[in-house]
C-alpha cells in the first residue's frame, strides 16, 4: 500500500495539477527522453515551482533514482545545507522510512569555524557532518549554498566520502552554475560514479530540493509495497507505518494522586507500561502488560532496553514513566539523545523534577545551579577510584546540586571531596550541604550539614535523594584560565620537569580544548598539561601517560591537587603504553580529539604516528621540540603522514625570557635583566 499523506479532497487536487501538467507538456510536443520514474521527480518539481523549464533543465545521473530508493529503503541518513530544506521534508514520511535529517549551517561552532578559517557557514557545516560520519551512504541535498556542494565534491574527489546520492541543486549567481558543473562534468566525479541529481543553470533551491526528496519517498513507498526487494525493509516499513507516539509521563514519590488527569488517562489506555519497578507499584489498577526497567547492574543496557520498548510502539500503545521531568536527566532525554524516537513522535507529560521540589524547601532559586547527576552511573568510577569529573566540575561553583543512589551516597561524596585540596580551603569549609530526602512522599526529611559533618554521618540515607552545596558567593573566587606557576606544579618535590607557563598556555591554545573533548598528554611529567587541559574539558576526559615512576607520583599527587578528577593516569612508555589503555574495561576506545606530545624518550617518529592514527579526523596533534633534533624528526614524519607543501604543520618558534635581578643587593647596586629560557618549537595539524 502505498504511503498516503493526504486527505481525499487534496488528493484530488493534486491528481488534477499532476493532469494539468501532462496536458501541458503534450501541448509543447515535448519529447520525453527520460525513465517513467525519472518523470515522477520532473513532475513534482514543476508542480512545486510552476516552472515546465524543468522539464528540460533536470539531470540523472543513470542510477540516480534507484539509489535513491534504496538508500531510503534503508534508512538512510539525510544531510541538507539549509533548515530550510529540513523544515519542508514530511516529518511522517520522514519516521516512514525511519531517516534522519541533519543541517548544521546554524550551529554555533560552525560560525566559530567559518569565522576562524575565513570559509562560508556551509562549508563549515559539511565538514562537520563529515566529522561525524554523516555523508557516507547518505542523501545529500544541497538547495541553497554552492559552497556546500563544492566542498562534498572535494571530499568524493579525495575519497573520503561516498554518498547515495546527491541532490545538488543550489540556486543563485555566485558559484551555483559552476558547483553543479563540477559534479556532472568533473572527470574525477565521474571515475567515482556517484549518483547525482541536478538542475542546468542557476535555477534550483530548497523548494527544488524537497520537491525530489518527496518524489523519491513515492517511488520508495511503490517500491516497498508492490516488491520483494529490500525484503528486510519491507516489513520494517511496513512495521513503521502502524507506529504509535511513545508517550513519557513524569511521575513524583506521590505516584498517581500527583500526576494530572490526562496523564492517568494516558497510563490507563497504554498496553505496554515501562519503568522502575517502584513506579509501576504506583498503578496496580493498569491491566496491560508490565515491564520493568532492569537495574543498571544488568547485562542488558538502558539503551536496548528502551530499543526493545520503542519496537514495541510499532503495534502497541506503549507508555513509559520516568521520575519527575522525563527530560531532566530522564529516561525522554535518553530516547532523544540515541535518536530511538523523534521528538515529533513522542509526547511528554513532565512532572516537577526533584531538584526543582528539593530547591523550594530550602527556599533557594535554582535557575544558577551547576547540576550533576550520579544515579545509575555505573561508568564513572575510574580503577583508581576517581569518580570522572565531579571534583573539577564543581571546585569553582558556588551552588550545586547532585542526584546521588546507593553507589554514591551523601556520604561517600562528601569523603571523596575532601580528598581533594579546594574541598579543605575556608570557602567550602563553611559552605552548607543540605540533603533532601523522599521529596513529597510521607517520609520527606531536609537536613543540613557542613561538608565535613555529613562525611562524618553514619546514619543511611534513602536512595531517592539529592545533595545540594551551597557555597558564600561573596567569598567565591573563580579564574577563568588557569594557568599556574611551575612552583605550583613541582613544589614539595625535587623535580624541575614542568612545561612554563607561557609554553603551556601557547599548546592548551593550539590544542583548541572543547568541554567535551577527550585529550592525550604524552610525556605527561607533572601534569601540568594534563590538568588545566582537564580544566577546559570539564565534561570530556584527559589520558596523561607517563614512564617516569617519581613524576607518577607527583603528577597524581597534582591530581588531588588541583582537583581533576577528570585525569586518568596511565604508566608506561609511549607509544606501546597506546594499546595498553583500558576505559571500561575496553581497550583501543576513545579516539582523542587532542594529543599533546610534550616528551618521547627518542621515540618521537614512533609516538607521532601512534597518536596520529589514534587521533580522530579533524583531531589537533600539538608537539613542542626543544631539540634541533627533534625539530628536524617531527618535519619529517609529518611530511610522511601527507603534512606538507600547502599542507605544512603549523610551526611557531617559541622565544621567552623572564626578569632576574642581577648585581650586589648589599651596596643598592641592583638591576633587572631578562633571563632567555629555552627556545621551544611549536608544531600544530589537524589530521586529515
Amino acid at each position: 500500500m502505498k504511503l498516503e499523506q493526504l486527505s481525499k479532497a487534496g488528493r484530488d487536487i493534486e491528481s488534477a495539477s499532476f493532469q494539468i501538467i501532462e496536458n501541458e507538456i503534450k501541448k509543447l510536443e515535448f519529447e520525453y527522453d527520460f525513465t517513467a520514474p525519472e518523470w515522477e521527480i520532473i513532475r513534482r518539481v514543476i508542480h512545486t515551482t510552476g516552472d515546465f523549464d524543468y522539464k528540460r533543465d533536470l539531470h540523472f545521473h543513470q542510477n540516480a533514482v534507484m539509489a535513491g530508493v534504496r538508500a531510503l529503503c534503508n534508512s538512510c541518513k539525510v544531510f541538507v545545507d539549509v533548515e530550510m530544506i529540513a523544515a519542508g521534508i514530511n516529518r511522517k514520511r520522514s519516521q516512514y522510512f525511519a531517516i534522519s535529517v541533519h543541517s548544521f549551517i546554524a550551529d554555533e561552532d560552525v560560525l566559530e569555524r567559518a569565522r576562524f578559517n575565513q570559509t562560508t557557514r556551509a562549508h563549515e557545516a559539511v565538514n562537520k557532518a563529515y566529522e561525524k560520519g554523516l555523508l557516507d551512504g547518505a542523501i545529500i541535498a544541497i538547495g541553497n549554498t554552492p559552497t556546500s556542494l563544492i566542498r562534498i565534491v572535494e571530499l568524493i574527489k579525495e575519497k573520503k566520502i561516498r554518498p547515495a546520492l546527491v541532490i545538488g541543486v543550489p540556486v543563485g549567481f555566485v558559484s551555483a552554475l559552476e558547483s553543479k558543473e563540477m559534479l556532472v562534468d568533473d572527470d574525477d566525479i565521474k571515475m567515482e560514479d556517484v549518483p547525482f541529481i541536478t538542475v542546468r543553470g542557476r535555477k534550483g533551491g530548497s523548494t527544488v530540493a524537497v520537491a525530489i526528496i518527496h518524489a523519491l519517498m513515492s517511488l520508495a513507498s511503490e517500491s516497498v509495497s508492490k516488491s520483494n526487494i529490500e525484503s528486510k525493509n519491507n516489513k520494517k516499513c511496513e512495521k513503521l507505518k502502524k507506529c504509535k507516539a511513545v508517550t513519557v509521563i513524569g511521575v513524583g514519590t506521590n505516584g498517581c494522586s500527583g500526576i494530572t488527569p490526562e496523564a492517568f488517562g494516558k497510563v490507563m489506555e497504554a498496553e505496554v507500561l515501562f519503568a522502575a519497578e517502584r513506579l509501576l507499584d504506583f498503578f496496580p489498577q493498569f491491566k496491560g502488560e508490565k515491564i520493568s526497567i532492569k537495574s543498571s547492574q544488568s547485562y542488558v543496557s538502558l539503551e536496548q532496553q528502551l530499543r526493545s520498548v520503542v519496537e514495541r510502539s510499532y503495534e502497541q500503545n506503549v507508555v513509559i514513566l520516568s521520575s519527575g521531568d522525563p527530560l531532566f536527566f530522564g529516561v525522554a532525554k535518553t530516547l532523544l539523545e540515541l535518536n530511538l524516537v523523534e521528538s515529533n513522535f513522542l509526547e511528554i507529560i513532565p512532572h516537577p523534577s526533584s531538584m526543582q521540589i528539593a530547591f523550594a524547601r530550602i527556599g533557594v532559586s535554582w535557575e544558577d545551579a551547576c547540576w550533576i547527576s550520579l544515579h545509575g552511573k555505573v561508568d564513572l568510577r575510574y580503577t583508581d577510584g576517581l569518580i570522572l569529573g565531579l571534583a573539577n566540575k564543581i571546585k569553582n561553583k558556588h551552588k550545586v546540586a547532585i542526584l546521588s543512589d546507593y553507589k554514591f551516597t551523601p556520604v561517600q561524596i562528601a569523603k571523596y571531596l575532601l580528598d581533594f585540596h579546594p574541598f579543605l580551603s575556608d570557602e567550602w569549609q563553611l559552605a552548607q550541604a543540605v540533603v533532601a530526602e523522599n521529596l513529597e512522599s510521607v517520609d520527606e526529611k531536609i537536613t543540613y550539614y557542613s561538608l565535613q559533618q555529613l562525611a562524618r554521618e553514619e546514619r543511611d540515607f534513602s536512595s531517592l535523594c539529592i545533595l545540594i552545596l551551597l557555597k558564600n558567593r561573596e567569598k567565591q573566587k573563580e579564574r577563568i584560565i588557569n594557568c599556574r606557576s611551575e612552583k605550583e606544579y613541582t613544589e614539595g618535590s625535587d623535580s624541575t620537569l614542568c612545561t612554563k607557563k607561557e609554553i603551556r598556555l601557547m599548546s592548551l591554545d593550539a590544542l583548541e580544548i572543547s568541554a567535551n573533548d577527550i585529550i592525550w598528554d604524552v610525556g605527561a611529567g607533572s601534569g601540568s598539561i594534563a590538568i588545566e587541559a582537564a580544566e577546559l574539558a570539564y565534561n570530556g576526559k584527559v589520558y596523561a601517560v607517563e614512564m617516569n615512576l617519581q613524576q607518577i607520583a607527583i603528577c597524581r599527587s597534582n591530581i588531588y591537587k588541583f582537583a581533576t578528577d577528570n585525569v586518568q593516569l596511565f604508566e608506561g612508555e609511549a607509544p606501546s603504553v597506546f594499546d595498553n589503555i583500558i576505559v571500561d574495561g575496553v581497550a583501543g576506545v576513545d579516539s582523542p580529539d587532542g594529543v599533546f606530545i610534550g616528551g618521547h624518550k627518542g621515540k618521537l617518529a614512533e609516538i607521532i604516528i601512534s597518536a596520529h592514527k589514534r587521533l580522530r579526523v579533524g583531531g589537533r596533534l600539538v608537539i613542542n621540540a626543544v631539540t634541533l633534533e627533534s625539530v628536524s624528526i617531527a618535519l619529517q614524519t609529518l611530511a610522511l603522514l601527507g603534512y606538507s607543501g600547502s599542507k605544512a604543520p603549523e610551526v611557531t618558534l617559541i622565544n621567552i625570557s623572564r626578569t632576574s635581578i642581577c648585581g650586589n643587593e648589599s651596596n643598592g647596586s641592583n638591576y633587572n635583566r631578562y633571563n632567555p629560557l629555552n627556545p621551544i618549537h611549536l608544531f600544530k595539524v589537524k589530521k586529515i
